[in-house]
């Protein structure tokens, strides 16, 4: 029985079908018959809508809905989908909730009534309110709520990212890409016990595979569960060296299990790059990710054959990480909420009495401790995986260094580093700059500020013309709050392959009148002394971008 899908809509939303002897439908007042009624293909508009997303064009995007409505045209989930894609991608996550109740509303309520009818692979059935969650909405639904998700989770909402995948889940609508957007975000912002409770649902239900079993992988081993972590089936190659390389500092005395772990990695990488060989595959990036996990895999052979031992308990003084959804915590227990996602109650019984003896070590009145006030600090702003930090502050033990990075999983990855390669005169202060920094550094301390390739929010002129590019750090309003950490001499010294970015940089800073001084912008040569490698400048190499452009400016002040 062939049953047209135009017609299974108008059936499900309860709409009348009138059919005359001949089949043809009932002609209406005007002389046209239903079939001849214009139809507006939302094809073309989801296509333009999927670029707007692509883009980060946020404006267009919303011009586009606009004329849809102009039109007499009717968004299907595709449409929702991609308005919330790029709403999310703009970081407007209200105007992502606004289309998302809307699609509820519409979408949902058009198929489904008390007592109507839908028919399924040829056969109709009664669809209420219960059965049309079961059957109905997961294709529907999917992809919307998932992105809406992987926006909660992205800008830390942790009580609305919870809340919708536990919708999801009860509904049947989570798949594997629902749970790996929610732990994906538990990465990023240290929630470890939400991704333990996420997971284990996600396992009971049957909705677990290869990618969220990777990304579960990373949060366990950070928390020192490692041996959980690489028990797991299908890992990636990259996801095995980073657990590996955890095992190799957190393992203690069990060096065999870290170095069986170490193995498996490095077979799984040159798996994997045989499969893109004889694939013909060109992948810069997965060469890129492929090069990096050995570079790892190497420092963790190179600390074993050392026969160091590493006691670990000092270095959580050194990490200062505080959570997104915790600002209603002080900011002690903010701090050890980050400790525990690193393998805290691992490694010490009493939590709270490990607190009480190892925060006094670490803060003085709620700030960091400065080591030699004559000195200051030195502070890389977006330190990444901590590869230039690490480097510099090897150069000169005895400067003290501060690495913020925004991302939790890049802070324990510089910490690890730090165990792996010996220096102890690198702090981490983890979260969000605007905050964490004002919050943990005391004033006029900083005499350096370096900024490695920060990540442009604007790709695109149009979304650079519209301001809808999404969140960006280096704005007026951070570098007012970086002059306040700063002293009369510090220096700023930002690195980028993108000149116009800079450039806008450079206007940014120009509107703080009387705060920064002799601003300069000019490309690197041959003749400035080199810098020391980090992740995004090999990726960049590696993509033949050599070109770089460095800013530079002075803080005004009377010390």
């Amino acid at each position: 029985m062939k049953i047209r899908f135009g017609l299974i809509q108008k059936l499900a939303s309860g709409e009348k079908i009138n059919k005359t002897a001949s089949g043809k439908g009932k002609k209406n007042g005007k002389g046209q018959t239903r079939r001849q009624r214009k139809k507006v293909d939302m094809m073309p508009f989801n296509k333009k809508l999927a670029k707007a997303a692509e883009r980060k064009e946020l404006g267009s995007a919303l011009r586009i809905m606009s004329s849809i409505k102009k039109a007499g045209g009717r968004p299907d989930k595709h449409t929702y989908a991609n308005i919330i894609n790029t709403c999310v991608r703009c970081d407007n996550i209200t105007k992502a909730e606004e289309f998302l109740a809307e699609m509820r509303d519409t979408v949902g309520l058009s198929v489904v009534g008390h007592h109507r009818i839908s028919f399924v692979m040829g056969f109709k059935r009664k669809v209420s309110r219960s059965n049309y969650w079961e059957g109905i909405v997961p294709p529907l639904f999917q992809v919307p709520m998932t992105t809406m998700l992987k926006g909660y989770a992205s800008e830390g909402m942790r009580s609305k990212a919870q809340g919708l995948l536990g919708e999801m889940m009860e509904k049947n609508i989570a798949n594997d890409r629902s749970v790996s957007a929610f732990l994906r975000g538990c990465l990023r912002h240290g929630w470890f016990e939400a991704a333990v409770s996420a997971y284990e649902k996600a396992s009971e239900k049957g909705i677990t595979e290869d990618g969220c079993r990777n990304v579960y992988a990373k949060i366990l081993s950070l928390a020192g569960r490692s041996s959980e972590a690489v028990a797991l089936n299908g890992l990636t190659g990259s996801t095995l060296a980073s657990v590996s390389t955890t095992m190799a500092v957190t393992t203690g005395d069990d060096k065999k299990a870290a170095e069986a772990a170490i193995k498996r990695a490095e077979a799984k990488l040159n798996e994997e790059e045989r499969n893109m060989k004889s694939d013909g595959l060109k992948n810069k990036f997965g060469d890129h990710l492929i090069a990096e996990a050995r570079r790892d895999l190497n420092a963790a052979k190179k600390f074993l054959a050392s026969d160091t031992s590493v006691n670990v308990k000092p270095s959580f003084a050194r990490f200062l990480y505080l959570p997104k959804s915790t600002e209603d915590q002080s900011t002690e227990s903010r701090i050890v909420e980050g400790w525990k996602a690193i393998g805290l109650e691992q490694i010490v019984d009493d939590v709270k009495e490990f607190a009480s003896s190892t925060l006094p070590k670490a803060l003085d009145h709620g700030k960091l401790k400065i080591t030699e006030e004559s000195r200051g600090i030195c502070l890389e702003v977006g330190s990444g995986s901590g590869d230039w930090i690490l480097s510099r502050a090897k150069r000169d033990w005895s400067q003290q260094w501060v690495a913020s990075e925004f991302k939790f999983d890049r802070c324990a990855s510089i910490r690890q580093k730090c165990l792996l390669e010996g220096p102890r005169n690198v702090h981490i202060v983890g979260g969000d700059a605007r905050e964490c920094l004002p919050m943990l550094l005391p004033s006029s301390c900083v005499s350096e500020v370096h900024i490695n390739f920060p990540e442009p929010p604007v790709w695109h002129d149009a979304c650079a013309r519209e301001g809808t590019g999404g969140d960006h750090l280096l704005t007026c309003d951070f570098f007012e709050i970086l002059h306040g950490l700063c002293r009369g001499s510090c220096v700023l010294r930002v690195v980028s392959d993108n000149e116009q970015y800079l450039t806008t940089v450079r206007s940014e800073i120009g509107k703080l009148s009387g705060l920064w001084d002799s601003v300069e912008l000019r490309e690197l040569t041959a003749d400035d002394e080199s810098e020391p490698s980090s992740y995004f400048d090999r990726m960049w190499k590696r993509g033949h971008r050599s070109s770089r452009y460095l800013l530079t400016a002075q803080c005004c002040k009377l010390d």
